[in-house]
């Protein structure tokens, strides 16, 4: 929880803070603040786009508003950004592994076209950039090492085809998902996401 509970020197106080952490996209950052309707103003200009919470050095400022009750005003400050400290190297935050099963049909030398079932592996990597210009390619296409199998095909439809599949197929690392926000000047948020899939070798490319 943050010490400071205003940016400027009005009334307004901190009455709720609310994190919500997310794997596949960007944190949440819900505060809410009160004060007296006279001060209602001035307190809002002091939350513009882009400004960090006191406690937060990775959290932006991305939306506000306000409810007047009379008397007594609150302030809705929602940011985005990682909650988690990111290591000074490359950015990263944080890297989530996951394991879906995926199915592929392969030909076979025989010339019958076979479906099977596989386990890819995903993995997202977050990360934060700081600079003038924009993040415009992927940071870490490197995958987290898995105790799962990601190439070993089960359960062939037909189960009964003829020939083989050997040398027709081959794990492939393929970007899957690159989301990228500006949070505040000369700075980014990227999610990006890796999925080894098992493809047959002709689709390759």
């Amino acid at each position: 929880m943050p010490t400071p509970l205003s940016v400027g020197t009005t009334t307004f106080r901190e009455i709720s803070v609310q994190e919500t952490l997310s794997k596949s996209g960007f944190d949440t950052l819900a505060v809410i603040l009160r004060g007296a309707s006279s001060n209602l103003a001035a307190e809002k200009a002091n939350w513009t786009r882009g400004i960090t919470y006191p406690g937060y050095p990775t959290m932006f400022l991305d939306t506000r508003d306000s409810v007047d009750r009379g008397p007594v005003s609150e302030i809705n400050l929602t940011f985005h950004g990682f909650l988690n400290s990111f290591a000074a190297e490359n950015g990263l935050v944080d890297a989530t592994d996951d394991i879906s099963r995926q199915s592929v049909t392969l030909s076979t030398d025989a010339g019958d076209n076979v479906s099977f079932s596989f386990y890819a592996q995903v993995t997202t990597v977050r990360w934060m950039y700081r600079g003038t210009d924009i993040p415009t390619q992927p940071r870490f296409p490197s995958q987290v090492p898995s105790v799962i199998p990601t190439n070993l095909l089960f359960q062939p439809n037909p189960p009964n085809y003829a020939g083989s599949v050997a040398g027709q197929y081959k794990a492939r690392g393929r970007l899957s998902q690159f989301q990228r926000t500006r949070m505040a000047p000369s700075v980014w948020g990227v999610v990006e996401s890796w999925e080894t899939l098992i493809e047959p070798i002709n689709e390759i490319t």
